[in-house]
């Protein structure tokens, strides 16, 4: 079925969704990078249980900090952790508090739901 100016409705439809996609394409690839962990598959966590690093005390923190010392990727771990907000967990050796504190040093604004 044709619109009034000749259009049909499947040929809008069509010009929205691509409208749409041009609007999200930088936010999809962004998400990507964001997202690449292939470094992981060198973390020491890997043989770990995962719980190790999201312990409940502040002595389950220090035991997965402990472990991270050692890990050829901590660096890694640390910026991954920052770059996406992670605000649960020890990452790169860090607690939340002590990944808040790098972000606010760096003068890097903390969304609402991580605080």
């Amino acid at each position: 079925m044709a619109d009034r100016d000749g259009t049909s409705k499947g040929e809008l439809c069509l010009d929205f969704a691509n409208d749409l996609g041009d609007l999200f394409t930088p936010v999809r690839m962004l998400r990507r990078m964001e997202t690449t962990t292939d470094w992981m598959d060198n973390g020491i966590c890997r043989d770990h249980p995962p719980a190790t690093f999201f312990p409940s005390d502040g002595v389950g923190v220090e035991v997965a900090k402990r472990i991270c010392v050692t890990c050829p990727v901590v660096d890694t771990c640390l910026e991954y952790a920052l770059e996406n907000h992670i605000d649960h967990g020890v990452w790169g050796g860090t607690s939340e508090r002590q990944r808040r504190r790098i972000l606010k040093a760096r003068g890097i604004r903390i969304p609402a739901f991580s605080e």
